[in-house]
């Protein structure tokens, strides 16, 4: 299996997370809550975790201790 993630997994998941950044209050979720939004995408638990990883070393979402959330 490679260790790569795909551009459309990547941006499904950071979709997921937007969705639940209301604007004004930066919301974590958590990695289960985002397996758990994309249970039957077909997307396994190990690729939402590469995708998040590359989102956060791109900056686009923040890992804090209580999950993830959109940077601000």
């Amino acid at each position: 299996m490679s260790a790569q993630v795909g551009e459309s997994t990547v941006a499904l998941v950071l979709q997921v997370v937007e969705l639940n950044c209301d604007g004004e209050h930066l919301v974590a979720f958590s990695e289960a809550q985002i397996a758990q939004t994309l249970q039957g995408s077909g997307l396994e638990r190990s690729e939402i975790e590469r995708a998040l990883s590359e989102l956060t070393a791109r900056g686009e979402l923040v890992h804090t201790e209580d999950g993830y959330r959109c940077a601000e």
